[in-house]
């Protein structure tokens, strides 16, 4: 009858891969590389939402998870641009609490790790955007704030 919530944390394969991040970062042991990698699936399922922890755990693990996380990237790309095309601010609006602006901040901090991490996929213009929506337009060239 478990059911996640606001108080009771996120999916429960969310739980375990942070769960498994926090002590493959922490122990440096390989079985929670294993458990991360068993939850590929799911991470592509929801990749907008378990990207950041899917990135971070990319130097403890090996290169068919980088492979793989490359080709999700592409993939999220993709559905980033359909899911943000209806509108003319170029973010997502979703009927979650405070309007959706918790997606919208989640999503802005998901593509500044893809953009740190795939800066040839995800520009600086796309973490960006949601700051512009919720403050109004900024004044500063992405290029003062992501130097190469």
């Amino acid at each position: 009858m478990f059911s996640h919530g606001n108080t009771t944390g996120g999916r429960l394969n969310a739980e375990k891969l942070k769960a498994a991040l926090g002590l493959l970062v922490t122990t440096g042991d390989q079985k929670y590389a294993m458990v991360v990698k068993s939850l590929l699936p799911d991470i592509a399922e929801y990749f907008g939402q378990s990207a950041v922890m899917a990135i971070h755990a990319m130097p403890y693990m090996d290169k068919k998870y980088t492979s793989t996380m490359a080709k999700l990237v592409k993939e999220y790309r993709q559905q980033y641009t359909q899911m943000t095309s209806n509108n003319p601010y170029g973010v997502l609006i979703t009927e979650g609490g405070w309007a959706g602006n918790g997606t919208i901040l989640n999503m802005a901090i998901a593509n500044y790790f893809l953009h740190k991490t795939y800066p040839d996929i995800f520009d600086a213009e796309l973490v960006i955007t949601a700051l512009n929506y919720l403050y109004g337009p900024i004044l500063i060239q992405t290029s003062h704030l992501y130097p190469t």
